[in-house]
């Protein structure tokens, strides 16, 4: 069976309506590109990146050592309680010098804790100091750090530790967000792909249609009694 449009205008204007449906779709699917192709190459080593790589990459590690925390986020119920849905916190990369912030969300902060008081344990006696095995696996891009969490992260390095400008230099204002692939997490990353996908593929149904295209063509039914010739 096919179906045509009765008139040209009738047909080009059903054209544009699957090119309007198109649109958005491949703009869906061509922002989340950059994200889609971090997730087919695979993170990179985060200990392995100099410190001009670090800044959109896509990074991995095992973090056995945090220095501190500087920044967490709290969300607010309707009763007026709080609670802590994301801490940030001190990381040192490969080279002892270069620091950098890495976002943990809260199912994960105990891992991180352990982490930070091994750490703790190893600044002030590093002689007499055994590892107990305590590590946190991080996974996601790296982001400038917005304006609100900058401040609290250079109010750290300057207030608490005392650091002073030319010591900045190795503290760029970049985080890992843990769970994450270039800004998104994966179930946002996932409904914006099916989206994308469900509209361009919704657009070629109707494209085929305005353009006539043949469709599947369902065999009769066989009679219900046969005669003899």
């Amino acid at each position: 069976m096919t179906t045509t449009c009765p008139t040209r205008t009738t047909c080009a204007a059903a054209l544009v309506r699957a090119a309007l449906t198109a649109l958005p779709g491949l703009l869906l699917l061509a922002w989340i590109a950059p994200a889609v192709g971090m997730l087919l190459q695979g993170p990179r080593d985060l200990y392995d990146l100099t410190p001009a790589e670090l800044e959109g990459s896509y990074a991995a590690a095992n973090l056995d050592t945090i220095w501190d925390w500087y920044a967490e986020s709290v969300s607010t119920a309707a009763d007026g309680s709080t609670r802590v849905t994301a801490r940030e916190y001190l990381v040192p990369l490969s080279d002892g010098r270069t620091f950098l912030g890495v976002r943990v969300p809260a199912a994960r902060m105990d891992r991180a804790e352990a982490v930070l008081r091994q750490t703790g344990l190893w600044r002030s006696d590093p002689d007499n100091y055994f590892w107990d095995g305590s590590y946190l696996t991080v996974r996601g891009s790296i982001r400038p750090m917005d304006e609100e969490t900058r401040a609290l992260y250079y109010d750290l390095l300057t207030g608490y530790y005392g650091l002073e400008e030319a010591d900045l230099e190795n503290f760029p204002p970049l985080v890992l967000v843990d769970g994450t692939v270039d800004g998104l997490n994966g179930s946002t990353l996932t409904l914006l792909g099916l989206a994308g996908l469900f509209l361009v593929g919704l657009a070629g149904v109707q494209a085929a249609r305005a353009l006539g295209l043949p469709a599947r063509k369902t065999p009769p039914a066989p009679p219900d009694t046969w005669q003899e010739p």
